[in-house]
C-alpha cells in the first residue's frame, strides 16, 4: 500500500485497517477482508508487526493499542494469535523517561505469551522460553533505562 491519497482522489475501495483511505503502489495487491481473516486465523501468515503501548516484561504478551475503540479496530487479535512470528514496535521509554517493559499491563491483552521480537530505540529484544534476550545496544545505555531484568546474548 502507498500513502494517503490527494483530496478529491480517494477510492473508496483503498482503505487501511484503519478505515483510511491509501494508495496502491506498482505491484501491490488486495483481496476482501473476510479473506484477510481466514488467512489470519489459518496461520497462513509468517509474520506481522505491530505498534504497541507497553509490555509486560515476564512473557511476550500483546497489549491492545487501540483500548476504548470499537472492536472492528482490534485486528490485533487475530494477528497475534494467527502469524507464526509477531514482532513487535515501541518507544523503549515513555515522555516521563519509564521503560514501557512493565510489569502488568494498564490495557486488556491481546494475546498472551505470542510475541517473538521486541524492536525498540533502544534495542532488539528477542523472546525466548527461559528468558529475554537482548542486543544491539550498549548494556549500561539499557540497563540504565529499563527496569525488566534483562540477559544479554
Amino acid at each position: 500500500m502507498g500513502g494517503r491519497p490527494q483530496p478529491g482522489e480517494e477510492d473508496p475501495e483503498l482503505i487501511n485497517a484503519g478505515k483510511e483511505y491509501v494508495t496502491l503502489l506498482k505491484g501491490g495487491c488486495f483481496f476482501h477482508h473476510g479473506d484477510s481473516f481466514a488467512m489470519m486465523r489459518g496461520h497462513s501468515i509468517s509474520a506481522c508487526w505491530e505498534p504497541i503501548r507497553s509490555l509486560p516484561r515476564r512473557s511476550g504478551q500483546l497489549e491492545h493499542r487501540c483500548a476504548g475503540l470499537d472492536p472492528g479496530r482490534r485486528r490485533a487479535m487475530d494477528l497475534a494469535i494467527g502469524a507464526r512470528q509477531v514482532f513487535v514496535m515501541m518507544d523503549h521509554l515513555t515522555r516521563d523517561g519509564e521503560c514501557k517493559l512493565v510489569e502488568h499491563c494498564s490495557y486488556p491483552l491481546t494475546g498472551v505469551g505470542c510475541v517473538s521480537r521486541i524492536y525498540t530505540d533502544l534495542a532488539v529484544i528477542d523472546i525466548t522460553p527461559a528468558a529475554r534476550w537482548c542486543g544491539k545496544s550498549s548494556t549500561a545505555s539499557l540497563l540504565r533505562s529499563c527496569s525488566a531484568s534483562l540477559r544479554w546474548r
